[in-house]
C-alpha cells in the first residue's frame, strides 16, 4: 500500500493516503487510471481491454476487482 500511495501522491503532486481511513471511494477515479494503463492482459497475443470496477482494503492489501471481457 505505501507504494501505491506514493504513486497516486506524485501523480496529483498531493499526499494521498487512501488507507487512512480505509475508504478508497473518493481514489476509485484515481486507481483505475492508474491500473488500466499498467495493467495489460494478452490472450492469444492479443491486447484485452480490462474494465476496473473497484477496489478494497483487506488485511494491509489492495484487492482490485476487474473485469475481462471474453470474445
Amino acid at each position: 500500500m505505501d507504494d501505491l500511495e506514493d504513486v497516486l501522491s506524485a501523480r496529483q503532486d498531493e499526499n494521498m493516503r487512501p488507507t487512512e481511513d480505509g475508504n478508497l471511494t473518493k481514489y476509485k477515479q484515481l486507481i483505475g487510471d492508474y491500473f488500466t494503463s499498467r495493467l495489460r492482459i494478452k490472450v492469444d497475443g492479443e491486447l484485452i481491454p480490462i474494465d476496473y470496477l473497484g477496489s478494497e482494503i483487506e488485511n494491509d492489501q489492495l484487492v482490485l476487482y476487474i473485469e475481462i471481457p471474453v470474445k
